[in-house]
């Protein structure tokens, strides 16, 4: 099974002029000893079955569908004094809408910021959803 079991990646790394990569050990030549090989991996293994992810997403498509169907139905379905008497109540709270959808997107580019972490071999930035200490209080 030499799939599962971990290999050194050949690569050519340099970030800042700083060359990051690891030399290999003496193995077999002299020729394999000039060589670098980044010692990392580049994302965790996910404990998700890939299986279940093609069950999720066809359901979650056909979810957001029928939602979608469900509201343009409803509307169609309504009167016209009662279409009116939501477009008012829409508009009466327009500022209240829109704060609340400002608030929401500034509340989701906070959280990206401050999630994201640079990675200590290539220093590429990436976002991370749970940090170490958020993983920690959830276990």
């Amino acid at each position: 099974m030499f799939l599962l079991r971990p290999r050194p990646i050949f690569c050519a790394f340099i970030t800042k002029g700083v060359n990051r990569c690891k030399p290999l050990p003496r193995v077999r030549s002299p020729t394999q000893n000039s060589r670098s090989a980044c010692l990392f991996s580049t994302s965790e293994r996910r404990n998700l079955h890939p299986l279940i992810w093609v069950l999720i997403r066809p359901l979650a498509k056909f979810s957001a569908v029928a939602v979608g169907r469900g509201v343009r139905k409803w509307w169609k379905s309504l009167p016209k004094d009662r279409k009116g008497v939501v477009i008012t109540a829409l508009k009466r709270h327009k500022i209240k809408w829109a704060f609340g959808i400002f608030a929401a997107g500034g509340a989701g580019i906070a959280y990206y910021e401050t999630h994201l972490q640079e990675t200590p071999l290539t220093g590429r930035k990436r976002f991370i959803a749970f940090n170490s200490t958020d993983r920690k209080s959830v276990v």
